[in-house]
């Protein structure tokens, strides 16, 4: 069933890629879409270690924190939960704790995703023109 939504949420996000114009004003749907897909990418990546569920209990908290704030307009918040999602990613990545999933899912996906969805929610920030802190 697992693979059967990703798969879905995937050739969504394609079709949504491939037919959205680059100057196109971006959504917090498309954003909402993209979270939804790394947390698929995220459920499905294979983790090792020992703390290997406690990892991806913390990345999908900050996924499912990042869907929250793009859901209450919280931009700049959702970017900084992303990022700390990336970073942590990077450092499991760095260990070699993330290898293929079952399913495919690679860290260089999770990287696109990740990429695809702060890159529209900063088309968002810069939209709203709000200035986020750093």
């Amino acid at each position: 069933m697992k693979l059967i939504q990703g798969l879905t949420i995937t050739l969504l996000m394609c079709s949504v890629l491939i037919c959205t114009p680059v100057v196109k004003a971006s959504t917090v749907t498309e954003a909402l879409d993209l979270i939804a897909l790394l947390r698929s990418q995220t459920e499905d990546a294979n983790f090792t270690g020992v703390n290997a569920e406690q990892d991806r209990a913390f990345l999908l908290r900050k996924i499912d924190a990042a869907k929250i704030a793009v859901d209450q307009a919280r931009f700049c918040k959702a970017v900084k939960d992303l990022q700390d999602f990336n970073a942590h990613v990077d450092k499991l990545d760095r260990e070699q704790q993330v290898l293929e999933g079952p399913h495919g899912v690679t860290v260089h996906d999770m990287h696109d995703t990740f990429s695809l969805a702060t890159d529209i929610i900063n088309k968002l920030i810069e939209q709203s023109g709000v200035t986020c802190k750093p």
